[in-house]
């Protein structure tokens, strides 16, 4: 026969584990961030921005580029 505390104890665990992943969904909790970078470079110029998500993005003369996120429970949200 198995010990219930095993049991208990796995319930917890998964209890605890579905708990951080609905804190991780629920946009209410964490603190969202807002970026907006606007080139003013003279015409022909343009600059590439580069995040540490690995994504690049080309920004020519007058554009705008903007970008929105929101921390992780555990505070390891690149940007």
């Amino acid at each position: 026969m198995v010990d219930k505390s095993k049991y208990a104890l796995l319930l917890l665990l998964l209890a605890l584990f579905l708990s951080v992943a609905a804190l991780e969904k629920d946009e209410s909790i964490t603190i969202k961030a807002s970026v907006r970078v606007r080139s003013m470079l003279s015409s022909g110029q343009n600059f590439t921005i580069h995040c540490k998500s690995k994504d690049d993005d080309t920004i020519w003369p007058n554009d705008v580029y903007t970008f929105e996120f929101h921390n992780n429970v555990w505070g390891t949200t690149l940007f």
